[in-house]
C-alpha cells in the first residue's frame, strides 16, 4: 500500500489513508516499520476512533491524522420477527445477551462467561449467546463452562453468514463486548444498526459511542462490575425500550453520509 500510495503521489493525485488498526491485535515483527512507510507515503489520514489516533501518534507524529468514526453497517437485512428468529435459531423465548463475531483473545469472551456464573443472573435465567467462528481454542473455553457448571451459555461455533444476523440480534435483549484490548468495533455499529443496547468495557475506542446508563453500559474488565451491569438492566422491562430508542437517535450521526461528508470538509 506504501508503494502504491507513494507511486500516486509522485503523479500529483492526493492520497489518504482511512486506518481501521495501525497496531496490530496480535503483533508481530516489522509491523511498526511496515506501517510506518505507509503512513509516510499518505498525505493525511481518517481513523474509525481517537484510540487509532493516538496509535498513530505514537508511531509517528509527524503526520496529519483526523479522527471520525466507524459508520453504521447498512448492508444488512432488516431485524426479523422474534417468533421466527427463535424458531430458526431452535431457542425458546427468553432472556438472551449476545456475544457476536469472531473469537479472539484479545475479546475477552472468558470474562463473558465468568459474568454468567453470578447465581442471580443464573436464578433469572438470563442466558448468554457465543455466535461466531473461534480463533482461538475452543476447549479453554468449554472447560471454564464446564469449571463453571454453567448451564445459561448457548454457542454457535460458525462464522455466521448475513442472512443469518438478524436472527442472533432480534433474539437478544443486550449485546456484550467484554474486550481486553480495542481500536472500534463493527460489532457495536451492527448493535447500533438493529437498535440493540449495549454492555462494553472502558477499553480503546469503545467508549466513544455509549452514553453510560442511557443507551449502554461501560465497564471495567471486570467480570463482577459487568454482571452488576446484565442484573440492572434486566431488573426492569423498560430498560431496553428506553435504551433502544436512545441508541436510534445516534444512526444520523453515524451514517456513511455524515462520514463522507466530514471526510470531505
Amino acid at each position: 500500500l506504501g508503494i502504491i500510495g507513494g507511486f500516486l503521489k509522485r503523479n500529483k493525485i492526493p492520497v489518504f489513508g482511512i486506518i481501521d488498526n495501525a497496531i496490530a491485535h496480535e503483533k508481530r515483527l516489522g509491523d511498526t516499520l511496515l506501517v510506518n512507510y505507509f503512513l509516510n507515503k499518505c498525505d493525511s489520514h481518517f481513523t474509525l476512533s481517537e484510540k487509532v489516533k493516538k496509535d498513530i501518534k505514537k508511531i509517528n507524529n509527524r503526520v496529519s491524522v483526523k479522527s471520525l468514526f466507524h459508520p453504521i453497517y447498512n448492508t444488512y437485512s432488516k431485524i426479523t420477527d422474534k417468533a421466527s428468529s427463535l424458531k430458526s435459531l431452535n431457542l425458546k423465548e427468553g432472556k438472551y445477551i449476545l456475544f457476536f463475531g469472531l473469537i479472539r483473545k484479545y475479546k475477552g469472551l472468558d470474562l463473558a462467561i465468568r459474568a454468567m456464573s453470578n447465581k442471580l443472573i443464573i436464578q433469572k435465567n438470563i442466558k448468554l449467546i457465543i455466535a461466531g467462528e473461534f480463533y482461538d481454542s475452543e476447549d479453554k473455553y468449554q472447560n471454564l463452562i464446564r469449571d463453571l457448571n454453567l448451564k445459561n451459555i448457548i454457542i454457535y461455533n460458525q462464522f455466521v453468514e448475513n442472512k443469518q444476523v438478524p436472527d442472533f440480534f432480534s433474539v437478544s435483549n443486550l449485546v456484550i463486548l467484554p474486550y481486553t484490548s480495542a481500536t472500534q468495533s463493527g460489532v457495536t455499529q451492527l448493535a447500533m444498526y438493529y437498535k440493540k443496547p449495549m454492555l462494553v468495557t472502558n477499553v480503546g475506542g469503545l467508549p466513544e459511542i455509549i452514553d453510560h446508563n442511557k443507551d449502554g453500559y461501560i465497564s471495567s474488565t471486570n467480570y463482577e462490575e459487568m454482571s452488576e451491569y446484565i442484573l440492572d438492566y434486566f431488573s426492569n422491562d423498560n430498560n431496553e425500550i428506553v435504551m433502544s430508542s436512545a441508541i436510534s437517535k445516534k444512526h444520523d450521526s453515524y451514517s456513511w453520509d455524515n462520514f463522507v461528508k466530514k471526510m470531505i470538509k
